[in-house]
């Protein structure tokens, strides 16, 4: 379980770290698009309607748990969400990409949090970190990419997105292969015997 915790907390910060450029600079896009702040408040209330839904499904099942493929399908698609939004300009094509976003930001939230507390006794400070990945990655990822923005283009950190979890994914991975000292003490000792 420390495994998928370690690795659910990544993808939790990488999730909040793409999800600060929709809320930051994406308003900026949609001025350039000539679209209203209603658009755009209509984006955001998309993404937060998909990520509710997301939570409410995820508290029914228990199919998903520990489950590393998932996260990473998870990720990926929401690398692949933020590259068709740098390019997208109709609302018909930015809704249904905010729906995704909403429901990978669930999932990779939710995760988070219920890796968190999975059975601990130190529950209070893993939610902590559960959310310090929020908080962090809230404000790195905005800051990053208000950075980018400004020196190579509005739509530039969006097409960027897959460099940050490409490389979250690479970290997971590598948790994701390194065993647990006692599972690793107990295959020795089973081989040994």
């Amino acid at each position: 379980a420390t495994r998928f915790l370690r690795i659910a907390w990544l993808g939790n910060f990488v999730v909040w770290f793409v999800f600060g450029l929709m809320r930051y600079v994406y308003p900026k896009i949609v001025v350039a698009l000539e679209m209203s702040p209603t658009d755009h408040g209509l984006f955001m209330f998309t993404i937060g309607l998909f990520q509710t839904l997301t939570f409410l499904l995820l508290g029914l099942f228990a199919s998903w748990h520990f489950r590393f493929h998932l996260i990473v399908v998870v990720e990926l698609i929401v690398a692949g969400s933020f590259v068709a939004l740098s390019t997208a300009s109709s609302r018909y094509t930015i809704f249904p990409l905010c729906a995704m976003v909403g429901c990978c930001n669930g999932f990779l939230y939710f995760s988070s949090l219920y890796y968190s507390l999975y059975s601990s006794h130190r529950k209070a400070s893993r939610s902590a970190i559960h959310e310090a990945m929020v908080g962090s990655g809230m404000f790195i990822g905005p800051l990053l990419g208000g950075l980018v923005a400004a020196e190579f283009g509005l739509r530039v950190p969006f097409a960027a997105v897959p460099i940050p979890v490409l490389a979250v994914i690479a970290t997971q991975y590598v948790l994701f292969r390194i065993r647990p000292k006692k599972l690793r003490s107990t295959c020795c000792k089973k081989q040994v015997d």
